[in-house]
């Protein structure tokens, strides 16, 4: 039994990037299936998710109002505000939609999101995977977190998901340097609205055959998303920085370190408060953005391995050591394959999770559908409900599902693994 990929098959699910057992093909033949069965499943998930924004909203939306009315009034988001912990592209997008509809911005908002999904779906559909794509909208937990949560992640996996479409090249053919450079410049674009790909250029090195492009794909993204930064930061560089606040900034680096392990130091410390009033923005990016942890919430790494494993190894190490390993593993697959299984690890793996980043392996679960992937989704919607504020605000209950949520998530993953080693193991020769 061998892989899918040189021979191109597919089923239900588009072609898949590998034949087994588990994944069969043939079954179904959804690749042709009719446009309508799309946009009429676009229309009750629009619906579904604008709907769930009226029955209430969090505090994301609240620090999304804030945000859009500083840019509204000329003012710089990193320095008016610690309620923003994202690249700049973002803020722009909630002042738009905020002046475009006024008092509605709260159904502008789960509009918009809700568009992104339907684009998400619309490239799935492109590259002949309609199951996926209509399953990919009807995803439970996809909707509660555009719809009720109003977050985001969807928008940075379309840009990237975008950008693979458009410069992935031929198959079995090595991109050219127009494209690889365009793949770069999407990414970016990505990681400046929010930078949940962060890790996926080191993936895309894997993938390349010489050093120098796999300098280009790892430098490239991640140097044009840091730059977006820099409007910010060299605007009050030349208006306050003097050597006074030059040799503020090399006290305050040095005591970084201690700022990351006991955060209230910073209220207590002169030339950190001197350095407020002075570059704002600047350290606004760099504790807001930077340094900002959403919860040390490892639920993976808690439930395997002891309290005190963790404290010898840190879960963030865990969390970057098995992702740069699961990359490696998936360096074989095509790029919109290897997005998806990045997304799920970004979640599964990840040393400090959310309620809302359970949104964004929906599509690894319906690239490599399993019984795995399913029941991830299933275990999604009470798991929302319960935690409908946040996984630290709700119960046992809450912890429970989301134990569960990220247990299938794992088995679906060490599915696709063990599959991929199986294709890629050197054929055993026949007697």
């Amino acid at each position: 039994m061998g892989c899918g990929v040189a021979r191109g098959e597919g089923g239900a699910w588009g072609p898949l990037p590998y034949h087994s057992r588990r994944y069969p093909t043939g079954a179904f033949a959804f690749r042709d299936a009719p446009r309508a069965w799309l946009w009429g499943t676009m229309a009750v998930a629009v619906l579904a998710r604008v709907g769930l924004s009226l029955v209430g909203h969090n505090f994301d939306f609240e620090s999304y109002e804030i945000v859009a009315d500083i840019v509204r009034q000329g003012k710089t988001v990193y320095a008016e505000t610690g309620r923003y912990n994202y690249g700049p592209l973002w803020f722009y997008v909630l002042a738009g939609l905020k002046a475009l509809s006024g008092e509605g911005f709260r159904v502008a908002l789960a509009f918009f999101l809700a568009a992104t999904d339907c684009a998400i779906a619309g490239m799935l559909w492109h590259k002949r995977r309609a199951l996926a794509a209509i399953c990919f909208l009807l995803a439970p937990i996809g909707m509660w977190i555009s719809g009720f949560h109003g977050q985001f992640d969807n928008v940075a996996v379309a840009l990237a998901l975008a950008s693979i479409l458009c410069f992935e090249g031929k198959p079995g053919q090595p991109r050219n340097w127009r494209a690889t450079i365009g793949l770069c410049i999407g990414l970016a674009i990505s990681l400046t609205m929010k930078h949940v790909c962060i890790f996926f250029p080191l993936w895309l090195a894997f993938r390349e055959k010489t050093w120098g492009r796999r300098l280009v794909v790892l430098v490239v993204p991640i140097a044009l998303f840091l730059a977006s930064f820099s409007p910010f930061i060299v605007r009050e560089a030349v208006d306050n920085l003097n050597d006074e606040a030059i040799a503020q900034v090399q006290t305050v680096a040095r005591r970084y370190p201690t700022y990351l392990r006991q955060p209230g130091t910073l209220k207590e410390d002169a030339d950190y408060q001197a350095l407020k009033a002075k570059i704002p923005a600047t350290l606004g990016i760099a504790k807001n953005v930077f340094a900002y942890q959403s919860g040390r919430y490892p639920i993976l790494w808690k439930d395997i391995l002891p309290a005190m494993s963790l404290r010898v190894v840190p879960a963030f190490v865990l969390f970057i050591g098995a992702l740069i390993w699961l990359g490696w593993m998936t360096r074989h697959l095509p790029l919109l394959e290897a997005l998806a299984v990045y997304c799920g690890g970004m979640v599964c793996l990840s040393s400090s999770c959310a309620i809302q980043y359970f949104a964004i392996p929906i599509l690894f679960t319906v690239c490599f559908p399993s019984w795995w992937s399913l029941a991830y989704n299933l275990v999604g919607l009470p798991l929302c409900i319960v935690a409908r504020y946040g996984l630290g605000m709700g119960s046992r209950r809450s912890a429970f599902l989301a134990d569960l949520a990220i247990l299938f998530l794992a088995l679906a993953l060490l599915q696709v693994v063990r599959t991929l080693h199986q294709c890629t193991r050197p054929a055993q020769p026949s007697h």
